[in-house]
């Protein structure tokens, strides 16, 4: 799981990379997952963690979206 500061460096980040970090931690997820479910996962908060992560990303990348849309009709 990504710090909470490392995530809101991307806010400034383009559209791009934050899918990119999307994609990380969604295969990070998936990797949680099956270690939760085969029983090998010790901490079951991160589950929760990076999936915050991944909403507040998608966030960022709505915002970033709508400036971009603002900027284009000035």
């Amino acid at each position: 799981m990504a710090k909470k500061n490392d995530i809101l460096k991307l806010r400034t980040a383009t559209v791009d990379q934050m899918q990119e970090k999307i994609v990380e931690l969604k295969k990070t997820l998936m990797n949680l997952r099956f270690g939760l479910a085969t029983g090998k996962l010790s901490n079951v908060s991160e589950i929760r963690k990076v999936r915050r992560d991944i909403a507040r990303l998608k966030t960022f990348q709505t915002e970033a979206k709508k400036q971009n849309i603002k900027e284009g009709a000035k």
